[in-house]
């Protein structure tokens, strides 16, 4: 598995978290999408990662994503 990887498996899983994605590039942050809450559709934007250490250790700014998405959660320090 691999980044990659991670993408795909979430876009057979995203219409069950009532997300859509809208936008995958290069860069940071992967992804952008929106999702569905109690106020309607909000724009989310979205990191991919294999380990989720992987953010930290590309020193992505978590201000500028509002979601990792990762196949295995290997950073206990993350919140």
């Amino acid at each position: 598995m691999n980044e990659n990887g991670v993408i795909f498996l979430f876009g057979k899983v995203m219409e069950d978290l009532n997300m859509y994605i809208e936008e995958i590039k290069p860069g940071f942050p992967d992804c952008a999408g929106r999702r569905f809450n109690e106020k309607g559709w909000e724009e989310i934007y979205i990191e991919f990662e294999y380990l989720s250490s992987n953010f930290k250790l590309h020193k992505h700014n978590p201000k500028e994503c509002d979601l990792i998405v990762c196949w295995e959660h290997d950073w206990p320090e993350c919140n």
